[in-house]
């Protein structure tokens, strides 16, 4: 592991983006924000901390899985992949280096969740606490879809397209914006394929609106592990 490149992309990635554009970093958050909104108004109040527990794990899951469009770029157009490959930059150091880089860029968005949660007085330390963990095991395991996404693709427009399908899919139609309690079990265990719905159920039950389910950080932790393991060995690294 590569601990200087790893930082030095999170640093070209994700800093040196928010410092020249900051309001394209809080973009990111700009569709939870607008759900929060449109659910606080529809629920009355209601789901409000649905949709606050959920903004924090649907913008890291959409954030990571638009970098495949990053990706797709910077391997067809700027072929910095071969770069980074001739320099012996491995697939887990460009993936652990592009995950500290959204991690960086979702800051603000981030920020403005936080302080809303804040204000309404749903912190508590151990919330804070499990919801950094929960934040950082999501981004790991959606960031080898992204970089899966953005490898296969020979156009840019293609892995765009799919990246925007799959941000859609993979964080807004889990339960991040309601409880989950009201999937039937079969349709939520379908949904757990994607890592925000066990971020969500986890997140749910540590801020106590939802009951605290026992499997659901195994379940997350094994995606992240797992999802990784699958796209280093399949993901081509290399191929234009």
């Amino acid at each position: 592991m590569k601990v200087s490149f790893i930082l030095e992309m999170a640093r070209f990635e994700g800093l040196s983006w928010v410092r020249r554009s900051p309001e394209t970093a809080i973009g990111y958050a700009a569709t939870p924000l607008a759900l929060l909104f449109l659910i606080y108004v529809l629920s009355g109040g209601k789901l409000i901390e649905y949709a606050i527990v959920g903004g924090f794990v649907a913008q890291i899951g959409t954030s990571a899985i638009m970098t495949a469009g990053s990706i797709g770029t910077f391997r067809i157009i700027l072929k910095l992949q071969d770069l980074l490959i001739a320099t012996k930059i491995s697939k887990v150091d460009y993936v652990l280096g592009l995950a500290l880089a959204n991690m960086i860029f979702c800051a603000p968005g981030l920020a403005i969740y936080a302080a809303i949660a804040l204000y309404l007085g749903l912190f508590t330390v151990t919330n804070v606490l499990i919801t950094v963990v929960v934040i950082g095991l999501v981004l790991m395991a959606m960031m080898p879809i992204s970089f899966f996404v953005g490898s296969i693709f020979r156009r840019t427009n293609g892995i765009w397209t799919t990246a925007s399908v799959l941000a859609v899919a993979l964080t807004m139609l889990p339960p991040s914006y309601y409880p989950y309690t009201l999937l039937p079990k079969p349709l939520l265990y379908a949904l757990m394929i994607s890592p925000v719905t066990p971020g969500a159920m986890i997140l749910q039950g540590y801020y106590g609106i939802s009951p605290i389910n026992n499997y659901a950080f195994a379940v997350l932790a094994i995606e992240a592990v797992l999802y990784f393991v699958l796209a280093g060995k399949f993901t081509p690294w290399g191929d234009k």
